[in-house]
């Protein structure tokens, strides 16, 4: 099984003496069956203790209280990551047709999952209209729909950093066509829903020895619910099925609940954050 060691530093910086300060980091690698997060290991320049707390959806965070005044605060998360090395395609339990449409409306599938079919602020477009081509057609395999929407948001999107941001709805992606990957991911997810298709949006490091798009950051990319088989993972900012190479950090409905860092500045002044990513896989044997 590969194992990746992972680095994940920020920095923040304020023009004025925070008073106080509530952080938290949304970055340590999650433990799913398909991945273990051996261990991890944090620091930060001002010596505090890191609490630990849950985000809505299972993800782990880490809390950090700061009640004295400061001007920077640098924090550093190294962890080691053991992958299983599965193909996602061998993995796809398939049906005759028609079986998964049927899942598709059952009472109870469509209860267990109401909170990953509807459309949130980032995933619906202002005129509730997205392009033709983006619709189900007609007695189409459901597997080969979500490849086919893959790859079109791929095809038709240019990958572009500083042109969107954090707030970006629908409309102007489709407008524009350029954005980075939460954006690809958004576009992504607002097709699954808009016909049907629980999906919702994982973050993540991407192995950086692939020379995949993104990697030289946080990731992200859609999963989506197969019936019968479970939660897959489509990169639409490379036109990939989420496999090996893909660190997941949690999950949510966009990515508000999947922000990197957040919480509450007490201060006058105004802040900035930088921060920088680092993913090495192991050789094994």
């Amino acid at each position: 099984m590969p194992l990746y060691n992972i680095t994940y530093t920020t920095s923040n910086f304020y023009t004025k003496p925070v008073r106080e300060a509530i952080l938290e980091l949304m970055v340590l690698p999650e433990n799913n069956s398909g991945q273990q997060c051996l261990s991890y290991e944090i620091q930060n320049s001002l010596g505090v203790k890191p609490q630990f707390t849950e985000s809505l959806y299972g993800a782990k965070l880490i809390r950090f209280r700061i009640p004295r005044k400061f001007c920077s605060f640098n924090i550093t998360v190294e962890a080691t990551v053991e992958k299983e090395d599965i193909n996602p395609f061998d993995c796809i339990n398939y049906f005759l047709p028609g079986v998964w449409d049927e899942m598709l409306i059952d009472h109870e599938f469509i209860t267990d999952n109401y909170r990953y079919l509807y459309p949130t602020e980032l995933t619906k477009p202002v005129n509730e209209i997205l392009p033709e081509e983006t619709k189900r057609l007609v007695d189409e395999d459901l597997f080969q729909y979500m490849l086919r929407i893959n790859l079109w948001a791929y095809e038709h999107i240019t990958f572009e950093s500083g042109v969107t941001t954090t707030i970006t709805k629908i409309d102007e992606i489709l407008k524009n066509r350029v954005g980075v990957c939460q954006d690809f991911t958004h576009l992504f997810i607002s097709c699954m829903r808009a016909n049907g298709i629980p999906a919702r949006y994982a973050s993540g490091y991407l192995n950086q020895g692939e020379g995949l798009i993104g990697a030289s950051a946080m990731h992200a990319w859609a999963e989506v619910l197969l019936p019968g088989t479970g939660w897959m993972g489509f990169d639409p900012s490379n036109n990939l099925l989420a496999d090996v190479n893909y660190l997941k950090i949690g999950h949510g409905l966009d990515y508000t609940d999947c922000m990197p860092i957040k919480g509450v500045i007490i201060a006058k002044g105004t802040g900035s954050t930088e921060y920088s990513v680092k993913v090495v896989e192991q050789q094994t044997q």
